[in-house]
């Protein structure tokens, strides 16, 4: 004969419902075993459950608090601020890269910095697109970028910082510019 133990096993069953369900299954309360068999053990589980649970407390869970998501990044060529209705992801200070969505989107601005200067950047690019993008310069915050349009109408910008790096943004052609302004806004080149 079994014994009911009223410990908990991991799953938090009483162990008393599995006794009863293991001793039930080996004495064939299936197909031709007595009813009242069945219906007896069908009834102590849960009255042993509620036993066990009357000398057991357990402490409530506490909801966690979901993480914030960080908002701006802050490094030594560079800082920048997502602009209402972007997203920040995946920021690496020490990278000196971010990349920054509009919500609801999957195409994005990216943000890093790059050893090489403007001019030698400018003129890798000019190679890549055989000469076809265009090639102006906008100021926002007292950083002049220059702003090189491609042919498929993503928008590279270059700007000189402090440290000696050039800050390079990186905007989707799905995006466009006018769409990316407020966030480039929100760039301060140091």
């Amino acid at each position: 004969m079994m014994k009911s133990m009223t410990k908990r096993v991991v799953l938090g069953v009483p162990t008393v419902a599995l006794s009863a369900a293991l001793a039930c299954t080996l004495a064939g309360c299936g197909g031709g075993a007595n009813d009242e068999a069945k219906n007896e053990a069908n009834d102590t589980a849960p009255a042993a459950q509620e036993a066990g649970n009357a000398s057991k407390t357990e402490p409530e869970a506490t909801p966690e608090a979901a993480p914030e998501k960080e908002t701006s990044i802050d490094c030594e060529s560079f800082s920048a601020t997502a602009a209402d209705g972007w997203e920040l992801v995946d920021p690496d200070k020490y990278g000196q890269e971010a990349k920054f969505y509009p919500e609801g989107s999957q195409h994005v601005l990216s943000v890093r910095t790059e050893n090489r200067d403007i001019p030698t950047t400018l003129e890798s690019l000019q190679s890549v697109f055989d000469d076809k993008g265009v090639v102006d310069e906008v100021e926002t915050n007292g950083t002049t970028w220059t702003r090189f349009t491609m042919p498929d109408n993503s928008v590279r910008l270059l700007g000189a910082s402090s440290s000696g790096r050039t800050v390079n943004v990186t905007i989707a052609w799905q995006i466009g510019w006018d769409a990316a302004v407020p966030m480039v806004e929100n760039i301060v080149v140091k």
